[in-house]
């Protein structure tokens, strides 16, 4: 064949004749894949289905398109789009690369137009066994040696045993296809590693979905130097069945086995622990006959049910977890093969993770004190004090929550008050896990209230969220006096109170004296809060300050300790009403970095200290050897533990970047940390990312008596715990009022509810919910980015009062959602990968252990990590943030069993069998969301049998419905019959249905419950 002028129609019809002589009429994919040095735009992939085109697009960074019907499949539609796919794709000028699959996709189950070896193994068709042959690199660019080396292939080809059907030259060699009749997914590998072992060729080109090169296109890996691919054999009359390939090619040795399997196989098997393995292969072992072996493999009859294996043929890898049989040519993993075989049970242990978090808050809890055990002496005047602090915080909050208080409650404000009045006697920083509802914040007031009417010489530090919250506090205390001198907000510049912005109309964001060096002149210098609290705060006895200041001033919290005229009094109490910033996760990609080191560079190139600029230059040539050589995600060691940016750099640069809000403040921190502590880099799209982390141990702050409120504290694991007092405070109530609804078949990711369609039908079943408990108020928490969504789906219900939105981060210091009995979680409260290696790294590392494995895999649908110390890090961050989500609403009532539910979907089991966790008592139930079930079948892949069967349930109103009456209206086999109704999600579509399964005899029919 010989390559022709671009005519629409007539290349239309040459594609149609080449792609169905391989497919007939079954599904194929063409791939347009940019130049490997392209940064634009992603592939784009078009599917043929019967007699239309389906298109999606796959841009960098963002994911791929769902599938979307594009053209017709004839010669002039198909034609012109691919024509129009290589111009659109192309790389000026240069061309494309052009590949399709070989073998045919099932479109049923397929979301997008890109094929996984799934696609083709869940009901696709096996079309061809074929061969990619390539010259090793190192000859590659030697235009002679490459030309001798395609030679021989050619040779090899031509006078092997079995004729090939068709053979295509490419730049570096040959693509040789070998046509089959009936081809089955299990025996597929099998041959390709034959013809690997023969022929030679890449040894990752034994899988089902391999794209290959579509021929008369340019090859456009080198744009320097395009190739075009041609034809050299085509004769789609030359087919063969599997069998006949299988027993005419060498049979595979132990060695070839090996080294395919290693070098094409990587899945959750290959990272189980040795337990697991041997937990699997016992399971195993009772469904085979065993008839040998050695430490590495177990020989075994052949499992599978159309082979009557006599040999024995058939063995399994203990290391690889991989099954083979010589006899029939099955290959397959152990998980797939025990999906083949309904093997539930070696399913369930494979898809089992290794991790006991009961294990690791019986660690915590066991540093857990009581009260009557840590503070033994208490005078008569302590005593007295102690009452009527406690007394008068009961009677305050009854006041400002009307409601009552229980006695376990009463016993633990006057255990709390105990401690701060005996703070004294304390050696180890306190940690207080008083629950949401507690009153942490009506305790800190009147105690404080208290305490300073008692003695003018008593002082204390604050430590709180927000800088709202430091006012209000502030306040509060000064009222109680009358007087504005008893306690003090110190937060950072604010243009509401810059009195340059009020009395001479600057506009100033950032102050215009710390920015230029003190060479702005302002005339408000000596009535300006922020340019003189520093020493202000020294006329009072009670400071409070935000946990981002303290944070950035740790390790100089001294400077607060002393007050008075003479810094002759103390602040000896320093009081978090919440937990602190212990771990810092710092994030640092290529552009933040260059743009950072520009602008500090430009800056401090001006100033008149030299040295500052030399000991930062010092610090980015340290760093900078950190983005480059990356292929994965990966771990790198300190490079100088003892390095510190020093006084004068941080004077300096204070001077030129006064403002700690911006994100530049800390970015010498950031780069002294990842000099200091190393860390772990990451490969996205987008380049690499420097990942460190920032450990402040609060217990190391001398001069205090430091007292932490954090309600899931006796579950957080950044604590050091052996160098804190833990007390020992169970829940305040039990929660039998409390039912927690879970799905954990949907996804409730992020990246997942970027679908409005998906999003909309958890309003739909919100508004379900709401119809069925009219009488009820609905607090829905989601992301930032879904809340304008909802809200306008839901605005009905939002504008009578009866559903109630904020979006994570928004909702905390707020008693707004307090009346809402039920709460409906839309997103899952995941931060990132990196975020809790970062996190575990700082844990971990506090006692001497290291990690070594960051890497995921996945059990069940879900990512995890492989060390299972960073995902006890992860699950029981998550599951702090979801019990304090759920506190918002009534439960944060602590005073009596209040009832109240909870609806939260994420596929993560693991995760959700545990959310109970800090609602003893409560009642965990299954819950069937029907339109998030049905919008998850319908986008996962438009599968016409489930579609219908959807369509039939939904049509029918019949009390019972007989299997045999469905699968007769699907027009479907038993086998296929079988395999749908078994199906998990349709499982749950039933069940949302209000049906369930029931044998009657031989025959089963759904019954409604």
């Amino acid at each position: 064949m010989k390559s022709r002028p671009v005519d629409v129609v007539e290349d239309g019809k040459y594609y149609i004749n080449l792609l169905t002589s391989i497919h007939g009429d079954k599904p194929f994919e063409i791939r347009f894949v940019p130049n490997s040095n392209h940064r634009g735009f992603g592939s784009t992939s078009i599917l043929r289905y019967g007699d239309y085109i389906y298109r999606a697009k796959l841009i960098k960074g963002e994911g791929v398109d769902k599938k979307a019907q594009w053209c017709r499949f004839n010669a002039e539609e198909f034609g012109r789009a691919i024509i129009d796919e290589f111009m659109n794709v192309s790389d000026y000028g240069v061309g494309c690369n052009v590949l399709f699959t070989v073998n045919s996709p099932n479109f049923d189950i397929m979301n997008t137009c890109v094929t996984s070896d799934e696609h083709i193994k869940d009901g696709g068709s096996i079309n061809a066994q074929f061969i990619d042959i390539d010259a090793p690199k190192q000859i590659r660019k030697d235009k002679e040696s490459l030309r001798q080396f395609k030679k021989q292939v050619a040779q090899s080809i031509k006078s092997f045993s079995v004729q090939p059907s068709g053979v295509i030259e490419t730049k570096n060699g040959y693509h040789v296809y070998w046509f089959v009749s009936d081809g089955k997914p299990e025996l597929f590998r099998h041959v390709q590693m034959q013809l690997v072992q023969e022929l030679g060729g890449d040894k990752n080109c034994i899988n089902e979905s391999r794209l290959l090169r579509l021929p008369y296109f340019m090859h456009v890996k080198d744009p320097k130097e395009p190739f075009p691919v041609t034809i050299k054999v085509w004769q789609p009359e030359v087919s063969y069945s599997q069998k006949y390939l299988k027993d005419n090619l060498s049979e595979l040795t132990d060695e070839t086995l090996e080294k395919l399997i290693k070098k094409s196989e990587s899945s959750q098997q290959t990272n189980m622990s040795s337990t697991r393995k041997d937990a699997v292969l016992e399971l195993v072992f009772e469904r085979i006959n065993p008839v040998g072996g050695n430490e590495d493999k177990i020989i075994t009859q052949c499992c599978m049910p159309d082979h009557n294996d006599k040999k024995p043929s058939a063995w399994i890898d203990k290391n690889y977890m991989f099954y083979h049989c010589q006899g029939c040519g099955t290959h397959l993993p152990l998980e797939e093969l025990a999906r083949e075989l309904n093997w539930h049970d070696v399913l369930d242990e494979i898809n089992r993770y290794d991790i006991d978090l009961d294990q690791e808050l019986n660690k915590v809890k066991s540093n857990a004190r009581s009260v009557k055990e840590l503070i033994k002496d208490v005078s008569e005047q302590e005593q007295q004090q102690i009452e009527n602090i406690a007394e008068s915080v009961i009677g305050d909050f009854k006041n400002a929550y009307n409601q009552n208080i229980n006695d376990r409650h009463v016993q633990y404000i006057f255990d709390i008050v105990t401690l701060l009045v005996k703070a004294s006697e304390q050696e180890k920083p306190t940690l207080i896990p008083l629950e949401m509802g507690g009153g942490k914040s009506t305790i800190i007031k009147v105690f404080l209230q208290q305490m300073l009417r008692d003695s003018n010489d008593y002082g204390a530090v604050v430590v709180v969220d927000r800088i709202e919250d430091a006012k209000k506090l502030a306040e509060e205390i000064n009222d109680y006096f009358g007087s504005d001198q008893h306690a003090l907000a110190l937060y950072g510049f604010d243009e509401d109170d810059c009195l340059d912005n009020l009395y001479e109309n600057a506009k100033n964001n950032s102050c215009p004296v710390f920015a230029t060096n003190f060479k702005y002149k302002c005339n408000h210098i000596q009535r300006c809060r922020y340019f003189q609290q520093g020493e202000i705060q020294k006329q009072y006895p009670v400071l409070i300050v935000t946990k981002k200041r303290i944070s950035l001033d740790f390790g100089k919290i001294g400077k607060y300790k002393f007050f008075g005229e003479h810094d002759e009094k103390q602040r000896k109490l320093l009081l978090f009403d919440e937990k602190p910033s212990i771990v810092s996760i710092r994030e640092l990609n290529h552009k933040q970095f260059d743009r950072y080191n520009d602008l500090i560079q430009s800056k401090m190139e001006k100033s008149e200290t030299p040295e500052a600029l030399k000991e930062f230059n010092k610090a980015v040539e340290y760093v900078e050897s950190h983005f480059y050589d990356a292929e994965k995600r990966e771990l790198f060691e300190a490079i100088d533990k003892d390095f510190y940016f020093s006084d004068a750099f941080q004077t300096e640069f204070r001077k030129q970047f006064p403002d700690y809000t911006r994100e530049i403040f800390e970015y010498p921190n950031t780069l002294q940390n990842i000099i200091r502590n190393g860390g772990h880099k990451d490969v996205t799209s987008k380049g690499v990312k420097l990942i460190t982390n920032v450990y402040q141990d609060y217990a190391d702050i001398s001069g205090f008596k430091t007292f932490i409120f954090d309600g899931t504290a006796d579950m957080d694991l950044e604590y050091n715990h052996d160098k804190y007092r833990l007390i020992n405070f169970e829940p305040i109530r039990t929660y039998e009022g409390l039912e927690i609804n879970i799905c954990d078949t949907i996804s409730a990711s992020r990246t997942s509810l970027s679908d409005s369609d998906k999003v909309k039908a958890f309003c739909d079943d919100v508004i379900t919910i709401c119809e069925q408990h009219p009488t009820s108020k609905v607090y829905i928490p989601t992301f930032m980015s879904n809340e304008d969504e909802i809200a306008d789906y839901l605005k009905d219900y939002i504008q009578r009062g009866q559903v109630l939105l904020a979006h994570y981060g928004a909702t905390k210091g707020t008693n707004k959602f307090k009346e809402c009995d039920i709460v409906a979680i839309c997103g899952i409260l995941h931060k990132n990968e990196n975020h809790y290696i970062a996190k575990a790294k700082a844990i971990y590392e506090q006692c001497g252990e290291l990690l070594d494995d960051i890497d995921c895999t996945k059990y069940d649908n879900v990512r995890r990590f492989n060390d299972n110390r960073i995902e006890a890090v992860k699950l029981l961050d998550m599951l702090a943030e979801y019990s304090q989500e759920i506190k918002r609403s009534n439960q944060r009532n602590n005073a009596e069993n209040v009832a109240g539910k909870v609806y939260v979907f994420h596929n993560d089991k693991l995760l959700l069998e545990q959310i109970g966790l800090k609602f003893p008592n409560c009642t965990i139930s299954e819950w069937y969301p029907q339109n998030m079930i049905e919008t998850a079948i319908v986008t996962k892949g438009n599968n016409p049998k489930q579609m219908a069967f959807i369509d039939y349930i939904n049509e029918c109103e019949k009390h019972e419905i007989w299997f045999d009456e469905i699968r007769e209206y699907l027009d479907m086999p038993t086998k296929g019959f079988s395999k749908l109704i078994n199906n998990d999600t349709i499982q749950d579509f039933i069940k949302s249905k209000g049906y369930v399964e029931i044998k009657d005899g031989k025959r089963k029919k759904l019954v409604k419950s």
